[in-house]
């Protein structure tokens, strides 16, 4: 069976879904706007109200146009895994993925180059904290606005902090009255030599530890929120299939956590045992 056309594909296709997704685009940046301000001043009032030192590694604004039949974490995948190959690399040269992440500095990335180690957990760690705004966001069966803010680590002393909004439109007449679902994530990646000092190895690991727990009470929050979902049958089969996929595959994504916190936790024992 052939792949349903993208959104993307859609609007070049046809003037009317163009014109209909240019209309959601400005009504989600005015909507946005001043609370992606107040979210970038959150973070810095983070550090400062703990009196810790912080470097913005990367910033930036990504947002995503899904029809209820095409949920998928591929292209957030990709851009994690491309800024991930830029912070852990030691390529100043290599660039952050198009469409959004800052480039680092050449300071910046020699800051945390001792943390090169934790590359694997941090990817993984940064899916799974997407992953599960997505699930939330996906089997939700509101049709106003959500939002969603998160500050977490990636690494010792490396954080994500991340303003998450959703949204569903639906027209009369375009993307065939298809309902379309919007993500938006706004980010900063910050690393602190304070934060490091103070968070050792296995002090991080056991954070981590205690992050898995978060992330399955958001699981299970979703997997309930899905099973009313599945049984409405004012929703559409393609969104019941998609909720279902999201729920599916942040449970995934927490095991794959769990399997590189117990790796790096090995790794770090073994250190202290040489």
């Amino acid at each position: 069976m052939g792949q349903a056309p993208s959104i993307a594909d859609l609007a070049k296709q046809h003037k009317e879904d163009a014109d209909y997704l240019d209309q959601i685009t400005k009504r989600l940046k005015e909507t946005v706007g001043q609370e992606v301000t107040d979210f970038h001043a959150g973070t810095q009032k983070f550090y400062a109200d703990q009196n810790l030192d912080f470097s913005i590694i990367s910033t930036g604004y990504q947002m995503d146009f899904k029809q209820e039949s095409d949920f998928s974490l591929g292209k957030i995948t990709d851009m994690i895994n491309g800024i991930a190959g830029v912070l852990f690399g030691h390529d100043p040269n290599k660039k952050m993925p198009p469409g959004g992440p800052s480039q680092p500095s050449v300071d910046s990335l020699n800051a945390i180059a001792p943390l090169a180690g934790f590359e694997t957990l941090a990817i993984q760690a940064g899916i799974s904290i997407i992953n599960s705004v997505l699930a939330l966001f996906s089997t939700s069966t509101s049709q106003t606005y959500n939002k969603s803010e998160i500050r977490k680590e990636l690494a010792p002393g490396l954080m994500i902090h991340m303003y998450s909004t959703n949204q569903i439109f639906k027209s009369e007449t375009a993307f065939t009255n298809q309902s379309i679902f919007t993500t938006g994530f706004s980010f900063d990646i910050v690393f602190s030599k304070a934060q490091r000092v103070l968070l050792d190895d296995i002090a991080f690991l056991s954070s981590m530890e205690a992050g898995i727990k978060e992330l399955l009470d958001t699981w299970r929050l979703a997997n309930t929120q899905y099973a009313k979902l599945s049984i409405d049958f004012d929703v559409s089969q393609e969104k019941k299939d998609a909720a279902r996929k999201a729920v599916n595959d942040l449970l995934l994504q927490i095991n794959e956590v769990r399997k590189q916190i117990h790796e790096s936790s090995t790794k770090t024992i073994n250190q202290f045992l040489l």
